[in-house]
């Protein structure tokens, strides 16, 4: 129950430049990863996350920090947000 709490106070932001990961409560904390140096996304759905349509997707940057990696938990269609993030990083590159 905390973790569904949690995950409805963090929002998820892919722009042309980075992927950013917002949470707020009584204060904003953000991580951002700019899409360059994406090394790898994983995605990842259980049997009853695909019945509900979500699933959740890590994104990994060089580095071996925690900074280094973004988890976006529970969100809608997660193999759609891989995509975009892996058109996104491909259309950076050129």
């Amino acid at each position: 129950m905390v973790q569904f709490w949690i995950n409805s106070l963090t929002r998820y932001y892919l722009t042309s430049q980075r992927f950013i990961q917002s949470y707020r409560l009584l204060s904003v904390r953000s991580k951002a990863i700019p899409l360059s140096r994406i090394q790898a996304t994983q995605e990842s759905q259980t049997a009853m996350e695909r019945l509900f349509g979500i699933g959740h997707v890590v994104i990994e940057s060089a580095g071996e920090s925690s900074a280094s990696r973004i988890r976006a938990r529970a969100i809608k269609h997660p193999y759609a947000l891989a995509e975009s993030l892996q058109s996104e990083i491909r259309s950076s590159e050129q």
